[in-house]
């Protein structure tokens, strides 16, 4: 069973990587279009957003404290190694899915942070195939850990700390 959800996790895996990538450079090339606009207009330091630019930092912040907090069980795709260990321990303690939450904070973020409002729906378009891509990877998680991801789920909220 394993295997198959394995190969499944692949294949959802390129659906989810190859959308997510176009959104990204989309939004990410709007950011860098407006900021061009806006500095051929005039300041640029008006339009900064002291919200989105936190909202960068806290989310590069996340990012990195989790990867730090998985360590050799970090990977940037959908993979359950030999010795892969669950890790529930740290900011793991707050949301199962840290990471995520992070890279949707900074996504989210670089657009308001410079007031590129144009740049903002195809990064709000990438939230929908994170929780697509949060689920297949809980699947794995549950055919491989069972039981002990299961008492995990009920104690730790999916991304947002006591929310939800």
């Amino acid at each position: 069973m394993l295997e198959h959800l394995k190969r499944h996790a692949i294949r959802a895996d390129a659906f989810f990587l190859v959308p997510a990538f176009i959104l990204y450079v989309t939004g990410m090339a709007l950011v860098v279009w407006n900021l061009w606009r806006l500095d051929s207009e005039g300041d640029v330091s008006e339009a900064l957003n002291p919200v989105g630019l936190l909202m960068v930092a806290l989310g590069l912040v996340g990012v990195l404290v989790a990867a730090f907090t998985l360590r050799r069980s970090y990977s940037s795709t959908l993979v359950i190694r030999e010795d892969h260990e669950l890790v529930v321990r740290g900011i793991y303690r707050l949301v199962r899915h840290p990471i995520y939450l992070g890279t949707m904070l900074v996504s989210l973020g670089v657009p308001i942070g410079v007031s590129s409002w144009i740049a903002l729906p195809p990064m709000l378009l990438l939230i929908p195939l994170f929780m697509y891509r949060m689920g297949i990877e809980e699947g794995l998680l549950l055919e491989e850990f069972g039981g002990e991801y299961r008492a995990y789920m009920a104690s730790t909220k999916r991304l947002v700390p006591f929310l939800y």
